[in-house]
């Protein structure tokens, strides 16, 4: 995980835009919106596990298995010429916006471009910089789905269950893992047996 002055800037970055995207106190979360602010484009005309399959069928015998494996785990990709989203539309809905949010993600955090502008492409990124940049960019989309703070508060109108984060979810248009997950993190008066016992639940 990244380190906290990168996670506190982060907040701030998605506090402003969904202050600005008039996204914040609006239910479910209206990610599109969120990313036309952003002056990004959603092409949903275009579906990466299909394009994965037929490009991984055609090259197979020339790639190895491990580019294959990285290939068929692409769930979004955000084409920074042309400012455009694409996504495995196999994925669930809630699934999806998170998807497309930690795109926003690369997008927004200023300092990945910066990084980006002086390199030929993101292939030539050595590993541990791309792996901070993937956490930096779901973190990103965690506090741009839960709305920040919003979800705490949210959370404290219920009684403590699991019922809460199944209502969550909907609330936030978001996935019953994920909203369990930040459920988890942000309820100090669960105990950690029971945390374990609500996470393994959904696994």
């Amino acid at each position: 995980m990244f380190e906290g002055p990168t996670k506190d800037e982060i907040e701030t970055i998605a506090s402003a835009l969904l202050k600005q995207s008039k996204a914040l106190h609006v239910f479910p979360t209206p990610v599109d919106q969120i990313i036309s602010y952003a002056d990004l484009h959603f092409d949903g005309k275009v579906d990466l596990s299909v394009v994965n399959k037929t490009f991984l069928r055609t090259l197979s015998e020339r790639l190895s298995a491990k580019f294959r494996q990285a290939m068929e785990a692409v769930r979004g990709i955000l084409d920074r010429r042309e400012n455009t989203i694409y996504l495995d539309l196999s994925q669930s809905a809630p699934r999806q916006n998170f998807v497309k949010l930690h795109e926003v993600g690369h997008h927004v955090l200023y300092w990945q471009g910066q990084i980006l502008e002086h390199l030929e492409s993101d292939m030539t990124l050595d590993q541990n910089t791309i792996e901070e940049f993937e956490a930096e960019a779901n973190y990103f989309a965690t506090c741009m789905l839960f709305q920040l703070e919003r979800f705490e508060q949210e959370a404290k109108k219920f009684e403590l269950g699991i019922k809460t984060p199944m209502h969550l979810a909907k609330l936030f248009g978001a996935s019953v893992h994920a909203t369990l997950r930040r459920y988890v993190d942000n309820s100090v008066a669960i105990v950690p047996a029971i945390s374990v016992m609500l996470c393994q639940s959904f696994q």
